[in-house]
């Protein structure tokens, strides 16, 4: 019932005669901060959302790569992989990510971990030129795989970007 309510949701959306439909591509590049459980994280992030909008309401896929120092590890990469819903208001935007797959790689001397989770991503910008947009991003992810063992962490970091919406 669930999914044949969503299908004929979006299916009015594309069809009513006062929609109008758009294909959107935005990428980004910020800086994160942010803690993997007791450890401080920072560094830069390259961003990308690309998907549909409809007047004022978009559905993207949302990819992050983030290049990170986490605590005393110099060598980490994360990136993150959702889908996201959002509303343009304005000069505002507000959005939601559901993060589908997310992971992290850390190098410590001459060793390679690997963990991957999920999680969720709240976003907020603000219209600062006709197609920039300044971003404050949360995002939580729920570590739960570390090497093909299960472990339990947490990793919640914030982005300041800025993103260009060229189409």
């Amino acid at each position: 019932m669930k999914k044949t309510s969503t299908l004929l949701f979006s299916f009015m959306i594309m069809c009513s005669t006062q929609a109008h439909s758009f294909f959107h591509f935005e990428p980004g590049i910020g800086y994160n901060r942010g803690h993997r459980q007791a450890q401080r994280s920072q560094g830069i992030g390259l961003t990308t959302k690309l998907g549909v909008e409809f007047d004022s309401f978009f559905l993207l896929a949302d990819v992050g790569y983030h290049d990170l120092q986490i605590s005393s590890i110099p060598t980490s990469t994360a990136t993150d992989a959702g889908l996201c819903l959002g509303g343009d208001f304005k000069s505002w935007r507000f959005w939601f990510t559901y993060i589908a797959s997310a992971s992290l790689k850390t190098e410590s001397g001459g060793t390679t971990t690997n963990y991957s989770g999920g999680g969720i991503k709240l976003g907020l910008s603000g219209k600062i030129s006709n197609n920039a947009y300044m971003n404050l991003e949360y995002r939580s992810i729920d570590i739960n795989d570390q090497d093909g063992s299960p472990v339990t962490q947490l990793m919640d970091v914030a982005l300041l970007s800025i993103s260009w919406k060229l189409f």
